[in-house]
This record gives structure tokens, C-alpha cells and sequence, in this order.
């Protein structure tokens, strides 16, 4: 289940294995780096597999939770004088007042997928439900 605190579990995750373990013109397949990594395939990566391993597994596969805001508009216009008009606009933003959360925390450490607050669009546009009323005079 998804929530706030734990959007996705980090545990499903594995981080990149460290570079050394491509092999090189000093270390080949088979022997060890001076810091004790064992060098394990040989370079240059040229197959899918391998690559996907050493990077930690296939790129792009988490989402942020989406955007989720029902707006709703009333218009009615009155006829004063020949083709002039007076109209009256009724406004609702974010109707079912749902949250926008905004991205969980990519790390892997205790706090991964941790989303820590609202998804941000402008200074100007509240992720509260909020009405607007408005006329306008067509000459």
C-alpha cells in the first residue's frame, strides 16, 4: 500500500555495483583490485544483462504519485443593450479538494520514498479547494 511515508519500498532496490568490477588492462577477469573488489566482467559492457546489472537494475521504473484536480466553470450571459453583454463566471479549482503530493525521496537509505510535502506549480496556485467569481462587460 502506498502512503505519504513509505511510497515505494527501498528494499526492492539494489544499488549500482562499483566500476572496478569491469575488468581493464591491469586487472583482468578474475583477479582483484588493490582495494580488495574482485573484478568479475569484462570490459567494455556491450550486452543488455550485464549492463542492467552493473547499473542496479532498469532505469525509470518508479513514479511520483500524479495529479489529481478536478476544476469546474459556470458561465451565463446576460444581453443589456444590442450585441452587448454582462457576463457572470463562476470558477471552482481542485472541486474534490485532493492533495497533489509531490515526489518521494529517491534514496536508499531510511527515509526512501518518503514524501515530505505538496507538489509545488507556482507561488500562485494553493492545492486547497478554492472558488472564484467574476464579471465581465462585452462591448
Amino acid at each position: 500500500m502506498r502512503t505519504k511515508l513509505n511510497y515505494f519500498n527501498p528494499c526492492a532496490l539494489a544499488n549500482p555495483l562499483p566500476g572496478e568490477t569491469i575488468s581493464d588492462a591491469t586487472h583482468p577477469v578474475g583477479s582483484v583490485n588493490p582495494d580488495g573488489i574482485p573484478v568479475l566482467f569484462q570490459g567494455p559492457v556491450r550486452d543488455t544483462a550485464t549492463a542492467i546489472l552493473l547499473l542496479g537494475g532498469r532505469q525509470d521504473n518508479l513514479y511520483s504519485p500524479g495529479y489529481y484536480q478536478v476544476n469546474a466553470s459556470l458561465f451565463k450571459n446576460f444581453t443589456t443593450w444590442h450585441e452587448q453583454q454582462l457576463q457572470f463566471r463562476a470558477d471552482a479549482f481542485n472541486v474534490l479538494n485532493h492533495p497533489t503530493l509531490g515526489t518521494p525521496n529517491g534514496s536508499l537509505n531510511d527515509n526512501g520514498g518518503l514524501i515530505s510535502g505538496p507538489k509545488f506549480f507556482q507561488n500562485n496556485t494553493p492545492d486547497a479547494r478554492f472558488f472564484q467569481l467574476s464579471l465581465k462587460y462585452n462591448f
